[in-house]
């Protein structure tokens, strides 16, 4: 089992993109996932499948055209809010587990009945810990990505430049933290 700062900040950078775009987190989780990743009945394993990948991916591409609509509430509100706490804790809890099953044994095997090369499970207070700092970062991002979008929109500009730069940004947090928690630096191959 790696360390788990690396898992930890990655679960934080997934946490704050969700805050930023609720489905953002969950959707990257989900299209990073090895689909050898477990074979066996699971949530992580539920995440690989590609139902679930196009499900998240196309409520995540739907949020970012629905955001720049001014009908749109506001993400501050509990209606907001709540759902991107909880969509940051489960995409950083999700990312956390999975760190511990990339590791170890061959990443190509499936499971076929052979005794293959166990792979390592996340302790439950790195899973704890990954879904507090997850929660938090959502809502911590949640508060920064509204400020923003108040302070780039005074003096009558429009709102959408600042959503795009607010949508770049929140799809880099969450590359990042999968690159992080993964092991793998953005650099390497």
């Amino acid at each position: 089992m790696r360390a788990p700062i690396p898992i930890l900040a990655g679960a934080g950078l997934a946490g704050a993109a969700s805050g930023l775009r609720s489905q953002i987190g969950l959707a990257a989780v989900s299209m990073s996932a090895p689909r050898t990743l477990d074979p066996r009945p699971g949530p992580l394993a539920l995440l690989a499948r590609r139902p679930v990948r196009a499900a998240t991916a196309t409520a995540a591409l739907g949020e970012l055209v629905a955001d720049k609509l001014p009908q749109t509430p506001s993400r501050l509100g509990a209606p907001g809010l709540i759902p991107r706490v909880v969509l940051g804790a489960l995409a950083a809890t999700a990312l956390a587990a999975r760190s511990g099953r990339d590791e170890g044994g061959d990443r190509s095997d499936t499971f076929d009945g052979r005794d293959h090369q166990a792979r390592p499970a996340v302790p439950a207070a790195t899973l704890a810990a990954a879904a507090v700092l997850g929660g938090g970062a959502a809502a911590g991002a949640a508060f920064a990505g509204a400020w923003w979008r108040l302070t780039a929109g005074q003096y009558g500009r429009p709102d959408w430049p600042a959503a795009v730069i607010e949508d770049a940004l929140a799809v880099a947090l969450v590359r990042t933290g999968c690159s992080l928690a993964a092991g793998r630096s953005r650099t390497a191959g």
